[in-house]
């Protein structure tokens, strides 16, 4: 008689082969940069149409020029940046959540399991690029260049309520956002196909491209903010995180508006920091900016 023997079975599951978690890749980089200026004017054209609309119910004999200039004014575009910045952080959130199937926290750098330098050299780093401003703004003065700021004409031309808004925007809300924006979701990708300070050159640049709208062609500002953008994609690097970019710019934004609303002119700083800096500072009298 002949006896089959029966085939032996391992009962130990097939366990796959791991695969490579979701990255992030150049044309997703490519694609927010595409998506800011059509979320901008979106936003602009939305709150544009929702202003004039309540304005004609207000004043219903107004002319076509005379609407226009009532659309063209601090709140109106304050409010327009707020919108397109908030519709830009909900789809880059969306997007990187069907890309990467969940994994945005480790990939965008949401990451809080830091050390305990990090948290405190945070709010200190955001002192550091106004070490500049008193030689950029002497340099600016000794060739005679007047400052042509956009940002500055439109603060002047605000309300209190709306210098309230922007300010609230301005240290609440447009930090974290950028921060997501650039050191969260463009540094990666950055850092992926260029290593070391040329991925934060990249991001920098871009940062400060885009707040070209804000600066003109007004290069103290510019230098201002490009050494800012450096410092916080440095951070990013460094600490792997979004969380202290995060401080140090909400840190930076707050110090700027609380120079701005204590009125300090340029020559007022130049003078602050001279006395300062000298025994200047230790005689009476001397203060009057």
């Amino acid at each position: 008689m002949i006896v089959i023997e029966p085939e032996y079975v391992s009962e130990s599951p097939q366990v796959a082969a791991p695969t490579a978690p979701r990255r992030l890749a150049w044309w997703d980089g490519l694609l927010l940069l595409a998506m800011m200026p059509v979320l901008y004017l979106t936003s602009a054209a939305l709150v544009g149409a929702v202003r004039s609309f309540q304005v004609a119910l207000s004043h219903p004999g107004l002319s076509r020029s005379e609407l226009v200039a009532r659309l063209n004014t601090p709140g109106v575009v304050f409010a327009a940046s707020a919108l397109a910045q908030v519709l830009l952080v909900l789809c880059l959130l969306a997007w990187t959540l069907v890309r990467l199937r969940g994994r945005t926290r480790p990939e965008l750098g949401l990451v809080v399991d830091l050390p305990p330098v990090a948290w405190v050299l945070a709010p200190v780093l955001a002192l550091a690029p106004l070490v500049l401003l008193p030689p950029l703004v002497f340099a600016a003065q000794f060739l005679g260049e007047a400052p042509d700021v956009p940002l500055e004409r439109l603060i002047e031309r605000a309300s209190f309520t709306e210098l309230v808004w922007f300010a609230t925007f301005g240290v609440v809300l447009a930090p974290l956002c950028e921060e997501l924006i650039f050191r969260g979701f463009l540094y990666p990708i950055a850092a992926r196909y260029v290593r070391g300070w040329l991925a934060i050159a990249a991001v920098s640049a871009a940062f400060v491209v885009v707040h070209v709208a804000q600066t003109g062609a007004y290069w103290v500002s510019m230098i201002l903010i490009g050494s800012v953008a450096v410092l916080l994609t440095w951070q990013r690097a460094y600490f792997g995180s979004v969380i202290p970019s995060w401080i140090t710019h909400t840190c930076y934004n707050a110090v700027v508006l609380g120079i701005a609303a204590a009125g300090l002119s340029g020559q007022a700083i130049l003078k602050l920091y001279y006395y300062a800096s000298s025994f200047r500072a230790l005689l009476p009298g001397q203060w009057n900016l």
